[in-house]
């Protein structure tokens, strides 16, 4: 399954977000600096998806796509694996080494870490809940 998964694009899905439209574009360079394999990038952009994601903004959102990422299975046709990824991301090494690391017994995979805020606010002074 993997070495197949290897042998086709792999897939993208990068968090858009107006504000931050160089963040995605320096995220898409370190990706392809740095790629073994072929990759297909899809942002996602709420106003490519009108029609699909209706809900409106919540306030307690700090970026456009706090919740749409939710729409990567539904994006990737719910066909193999797709890698969702913050714009404000960058890699340092070959992202063919986390498709690699895709377990086939798994619907989904995460990366959970243990983050304590230290500030009131984050990124783009949004408040931290």
């Amino acid at each position: 399954m993997i070495e197949n998964m290897l042998n086709q694009p792999l897939k993208v899905m990068i968090g858009f977000d107006q504000v931050e439209s160089v963040a995605a574009h320096t995220l898409i360079h370190s990706i392809l600096k740095r790629s073994s394999q072929p990759v297909s990038f899809m942002p996602i952009f709420l106003n490519n998806l009108k029609d699909t994601y209706t809900r409106s903004r919540d306030p307690k959102q700090s970026n456009e796509f706090s919740f749409s990422r939710f729409l990567t299975p539904y994006l990737s046709n719910y066909e193999g694996w797709s890698l969702f990824m913050d714009c404000d991301m960058m890699l340092r090494v070959d992202i063919a080494e986390l498709f690699v690391l895709v377990d086939p017994d798994k619907a989904i995979m995460v990366v959970k870490h243990e983050y304590t805020p230290s500030t009131k606010t984050k990124y783009l002074n949004a408040i931290q809940y």
